[in-house]
């Protein structure tokens, strides 16, 4: 699902919900309306839940979404150690960095331009 559709279909639960809508009646009409693009049941809770929380923005929280851990400062700092000691595994790289075991590789398969 699109970011403009996600944002849209969470307006219409936000309007019903504040319109009084009961979550099961809001899902129905929303099926109706979005078809084979609608979203979820659960998900469709989760959000009429969130509105109903005192939640007024429709966008997504801060926070949310992966953090991007790859760093040139990282990248610099993982091929100064693994110059300084061939050795070394992942799994120390790892604890080392704080990172988890897919950046690690991520770093190491790219290689250090």
């Amino acid at each position: 699902m699109a970011s403009t559709e996600k944002l849209e279909t969470r307006a219409v639960i936000k309007f019903c919900q504040q319109q009084g809508g009961t979550r099961s009646k809001t899902l129905k009409e929303s099926a109706a309306t979005h078809g084979k693009h609608a979203v979820s049941r659960t998900v469709f809770f989760y959000w009429h839940k969130w509105f109903t929380e005192g939640t007024t923005s429709i966008n997504d929280k801060k926070g949310r979404g992966r953090k991007k851990k790859v760093t040139p400062t990282l990248v610099t700092l993982v091929a100064i150690s693994v110059k300084n000691d061939k050795l070394l595994t992942v799994k120390p790289l790892e604890t080392k960095f704080d990172v988890s075991n897919g950046t690690m590789q991520t770093i190491l398969m790219r290689g250090f331009k």
